[in-house]
């Protein structure tokens, strides 16, 4: 005779087990999704090629890469001064395979004040600023002008059109706009033209198309024998740069322009992705603090004339809050 109670618990006994079983690869399976990061990475450049921050996004690219384990992207996508990038940015999937490269002092900062697009400080989550910069005011070594005084004359008084270089929206137009309007002198008075890049307006007065140029100091270095460099936007001298202040070199005109605060290049995440995935945050969080520790890397970006400072998140955003109340104070000089 069958044993119906001894069998059914025989039953139970085989269904607890595969229970079990199914829960265990679950879970396995489950914890496997939860590794991150588990596949490529992607750093968006609001850049082109070759200029100042994408030399920041492509040093620190392998760094992170090995940290990771894991291959970093890096795609460029320049256009209004970086907005095409952090509207695209914005768009992807918040989940920590994209990471935002970006100068966002000055140039995350103008596009929040741009009427075209709809962002804030407040949409960014900012890893680290690590590293900072200044413009220099230099013109074609050919030229016979060896002060920002000489051509700020020559610029106001010349029936001569003088052709500027100048990336959209940086420290060096501000610079530009803030001395003509001290001047007196409407920008329509130079021919000007904008890049999206450090790199494109350097190798724009490499090839004479230009009589000076306003430009990041970071790679102006690489282009020492091309032009003559006649000021530096910063509040003190520079070491790797003999010249003075732009507020030095104006003494002999007798006026002077605000400060600009100084370029700062970073990374950024959205902001949610801390409070959606916490663990990935502090990954990618540890990931640059513990990098930025690390002497080889700083050999190297060193090197690479790439700042490796850092900041961290609380005191980025701070001096970014900081640099914004400057910027909307002047964005006047850019709507004209």
């Amino acid at each position: 005779m069958i044993d119906f109670q001894r069998l059914g618990i025989h039953f139970l006994g085989i269904k607890s087990i595969a229970y079990c079983c199914i829960v265990i690869i679950l879970s396995t399976f489950l914890r496997a999704e939860e590794v991150y990061p588990n596949k490529p990475i992607e750093i968006i450049v609001g850049f082109g090629a070759g200029g100042s921050t994408d030399t920041l996004a492509r040093s620190m690219a392998p760094y992170l890469s090995k940290i990771l384990n894991v291959p970093i992207h890096v795609r460029n996508i320049p256009g209004r001064g970086s907005a095409m990038a952090i509207e695209t940015f914005l768009q992807t999937n918040n989940d920590g395979y994209t990471i935002l490269c970006s100068a966002f002092s000055p140039f995350f900062l103008e596009a929040i004040l741009s009427k075209d697009n709809h962002f804030a400080i407040s949409d960014l989550d900012y890893l680290n600023i690590q590293s900072y910069g200044f413009d220099i005011v230099a013109v074609n070594a050919k030229s016979t002008i060896s002060t920002l005084s000489e051509l700020l004359l020559e610029l106001k008084n010349s029936t001569k059109k003088f052709k500027i270089a100048v990336v959209e929206n940086s420290n060096g137009y501000f610079l530009l706009r803030l001395l003509f309007e001290a001047l007196n002198v409407p920008i329509t008075h130079v021919e000007l033209h904008r890049y999206n890049s450090d790199y494109n307006a350097r190798q724009a007065i490499v090839h004479g198309d230009m009589d000076a140029i306003f430009v990041s100091s970071k790679g102006a270095e690489l282009i020492r024998e091309y032009i003559t460099p006649l000021a530096i936007n910063a509040q003190e001298r520079q070491l790797e740069w003999d010249i003075p202040t732009v507020n030095e070199a104006l003494m002999p005109l007798e006026f002077q322009v605000p400060h600009i605060p100084d370029y700062m290049r970073g990374f950024a995440i959205q902001k949610s992705l801390k409070d959606v995935y916490p663990e990935r945050y502090e990954k990618l969080h540890d990931a640059f603090m513990l990098l930025m520790a690390k002497k080889s890397v700083q050999r190297d970006l060193k090197k690479n004339k790439v700042g490796g400072t850092w900041t961290g998140p609380e005191n980025s955003a701070q001096m970014l809050n900081d640099a914004f109340v400057i910027f909307k104070r002047y964005h006047y000089l850019l709507e004209n």
